[in-house]
């Protein structure tokens, strides 16, 4: 998969440029805390079959992720959004095939450590 695909870069070097590498660290370290929050929830809402709240955290999750450029995550969860009774384990795929990749390229661009 082409990193542009995974990661838009944009938001974070606005930022940067505008906050300073503090702040963005900061901003980052909350967001991904946040995600990790909302994954587990999400998790817990699949365990009790609770589609309207995982569409309602699918929303959240997914603006969440899109403010900081998590281009693939950010989609998945607008798609998943749409129809989360045919997907299967939606908080293990996002937290497997999405999120663990968000945070590779957060650190291949050095962003977080």
């Amino acid at each position: 998969m082409n990193n542009d695909n995974i990661f838009n870069t944009n938001n974070i070097t606005f930022l940067k440029e505008k906050k300073g590498e503090k702040y963005l660290s900061e901003f980052l370290n909350k967001g991904i805390e946040q995600i990790k929050i909302a994954i587990e929830q999400i998790r817990e809402d699949e365990d009790k079959k609770d589609i309207e709240q995982i569409k309602f955290k699918l929303h959240k999750l997914k603006g969440s992720t899109s403010l900081f450029g998590a281009k693939n995550m950010s989609e998945y969860c607008a798609e998943a959004q749409k129809n989360p009774e045919s997907e299967i384990n939606i908080a293990d795929i996002i937290l497997e095939d999405k999120f663990n990749i968000v945070l590779t390229e957060l650190k291949n661009l050095e962003y977080i450590k």
